[in-house]
């Protein structure tokens, strides 16, 4: 994967341009925390449904995958939740969250895709 990294000093982030998966992520400081994502093109690798999720189940379908690791953060990048999938589908449980916007990290074979979801 091709990325590269510009520091926006006004903000204090690092930008960090994915030409694979083709989304922009800004990063704090503190390493990993995603802040926001501008999505240049539709989902071409993910789904991520139902969004916004009524229920209590978030679904997760990558293409071409074998297994991924999750990641929920929060829109302050505070994280809540991991897991792992065996597969390329899996359903993860969001019924303890409050209603909000959260980020969805999936890391698949050195690859990370960022996706934002809503909770109603």
């Amino acid at each position: 994967m091709s990325e590269e990294y510009d520091w926006d000093s006004a903000n204090s982030t690092w930008i960090v341009r994915s030409k694979q998966v083709y989304r922009t992520y800004y990063y704090s400081k503190r390493e990993d925390v995603v802040l926001s994502i501008d999505a240049e093109v539709s989902d071409v690798f993910s789904k991520t449904y139902p969004n916004p999720v009524v229920g209590n189940e978030l679904n997760i379908e990558l293409k071409d995958c074998v297994g991924f690791d999750y990641v929920i953060f929060n829109i302050a990048g505070t994280q809540l939740q991991s897991g792992k999938s065996i597969g390329s589908k899996t359903a993860i449980e969001v019924g303890d969250l409050s209603k909000g916007t959260y980020l969805l990290r999936i890391t698949s074979e050195g690859q990370t895709l960022v996706n934002k979801f809503i909770k109603k």
